[in-house]
Parts: C-alpha cells; structure tokens; sequence
C-alpha cells in the first residue's frame, strides 16, 4: 500500500517587511534607532518595511549583524517572497 504525500501551497504569505518589523519590535528598537544601527536612512527603513523596496543582499547582512539574524534568512525571505508575486501575477500553483 502506497502513502500519498499532498504538498501544502499555501493562499497567502507574511511578507519581509512584515517580519522586519516585527524583529526590530523584538529587539526594542525604533525605526529610527535600527536605521541609524543599519546605516540607513529611516524613509529607506520604512520602504522596505512597506514592501515598496526588497532587501538587497546588502542590507540582508546589515541585518545580519545588527539583528543578529543570518543574511540568508533574510535573502531567502526576500527571494520566495518574490516568487511568491510571480507566482500570484500568474496565478501559478496556488
């Protein structure tokens, strides 16, 4: 007897601006204090918050060190976010 296996594809995804923010709340940090630990302006802290722009490979490390979480969470978070919006545009797999 054979097990079928379903894969699970799920109708929504929580977005990198969304975690971002919530892992600066964690951190007890204001916007304004993670952007100057960043290195970054607060208006460009604030887009990628909003989603309006993705985490670039260099912020991703910034990341890394000042919220001691890896870059590659944070590349991969943005590359399957996405293809996450490919994939809705296209109505492909979900």
């Amino acid at each position: 007897m054979a097990i079928k296996m379903y894969e699970v594809q799920p109708d929504y995804m929580t977005t990198p601006g969304e975690i971002l923010r919530d892992t600066i709340r964690s951190k007890n940090l204001t916007q304004e204090q993670a952007a100057e630990n960043l290195g970054t302006s607060v208006k460009n802290l604030s887009n990628i918050i909003n989603n309006q722009v993705s985490i670039t490979p260099e912020m991703a490390l910034k990341f890394e060190y000042v919220l001691e979480t890896p870059a590659s969470f944070w590349n991969n978070l943005a590359k399957n976010y996405q293809e996450y919006k490919l994939k809705v545009h296209y109505k492909w797999n979900i």
